[in-house]
């Protein structure tokens, strides 16, 4: 099951290092037209 999840700061311990299983960790931005494209499909 994935879930797609904006992780803050004070929750990247907890949400992403500590996580049972796989992360795929995406850095975006609204300004970055791959970024934008790739947005669906990891949705």
């Amino acid at each position: 099951m994935s879930n797609v999840l904006s992780i803050k700061a004070d929750d990247w311990v907890k949400d992403v290092l500590e996580h049972d299983g796989d992360v795929l960790v995406d850095f975006w931005g609204n300004n970055c037209a791959p970024c934008t494209t790739l947005a669906p499909i990891i949705e």
